[in-house]
């Protein structure tokens, strides 16, 4: 009787082979999708307009050289909006580029910004023949990339090979809930 289970087992799946051949593929790159595409898919869906990218960079410990500006914070349930300028002192902001760095215990993330017209930092901090103009930044921050954390606030330039960090000592945090608040807030540490 054994005998005739297995043939007869056997024999229905030499007979529905393709179909299950079928059905196999359809569920195995279902699986694929799933694990590869998807995220990157509904990441474009969720886009954030103007969304900062996160980049991947070796950060140098941090310097005191660094002025800066916090001048909004504005939190949204799918972004962090962060508007400032910095600048590293005594240099032109001519070939600079400026990053936000959001640190916390287990995770640093660091995105780039979109650079931001500011005549008055120029008339303010620039001395004779410094251009500080485009010193201003925006980075609009989508929550979705952030870890349930708190993180403080801070700020990567380079410019021609030299590069410099600060930390502000403005933090927010991400909660359970997955919304985003500022916790400590200084505008500015010059």
């Amino acid at each position: 009787m054994t005998v005739i289970c297995r043939s007869t087992t056997a024999a229905w799946f030499t007979s529905h082979r393709r179909g299950l051949m079928a059905h196999g593929l359809i569920l195995g790159g279902f699986l694929l999708y799933l694990l590869f595409l998807a995220g990157p898919l509904f990441d474009r869906f969720q886009a954030v307009p103007d969304e900062a990218r996160l980049v991947r960079l070796q950060l140098p410990d941090e310097t005191s050289n660094i002025l800066y500006s916090l001048d909004k914070l504005v939190v949204s349930p799918s972004a962090l909006e962060i508007q400032g300028w910095a600048f590293m002192e005594g240099q032109d902001y001519e070939g600079s580029r400026t990053y936000v760095v959001l640190r916390s215990d287990k995770e640093t993330y660091v995105f780039d910004t979109s650079s931001k017209y500011t005549p008055h930092v120029t008339n303010e901090y620039g001395e004779q023949s410094i251009n500080l103009d485009w010193s201003g930044f925006i980075a609009t921050i989508p929550v979705r990339t952030l870890e349930r954390e708190n993180y403080t606030i801070g700020f990567y330039i380079t410019r021609d090979g030299s590069e410099a960090l600060r930390y502000s000592t403005t933090i927010v945090a991400k909660s359970r809930n997955k919304d985003v608040e500022i916790v400590d807030a200084t505008s500015s540490n010059l």
